[in-house]
């Protein structure tokens, strides 16, 4: 939103999506674990400028409005099959 160069407010969204796979010899298992991680973050900005009254001040705010926290999806180890 953007009011005449005054007040300007943003919404930031940043997902994350994190894949790993790891594997063992000695066990003979692959592993695969899928976590995200979602931040939604607001910022304002009010910009009051009055040259003939001389003013000019600006605020800026921000403020994290939702942070899940790295959070499970899936995640599986499996061993290879035997064939005799």
């Amino acid at each position: 939103m953007h009011i005449d160069s005054i007040f300007t407010y943003r919404t930031k969204m940043t997902p994350t999506l994190t894949a790993s796979v790891q594997g063992d010899t000695v066990s003979k298992q692959i592993c695969a674990n899928v976590t995200y991680d979602l931040n939604i973050i607001a910022d304002t900005e009010l910009d009051i400028a009055i040259p003939i009254a001389n003013i000019h001040d600006d605020w800026v705010w921000e403020k994290t409005l939702y942070d899940s926290g790295v959070k499970p999806i899936a995640g599986a180890c499996t061993k290879p099959r035997t064939y005799l």
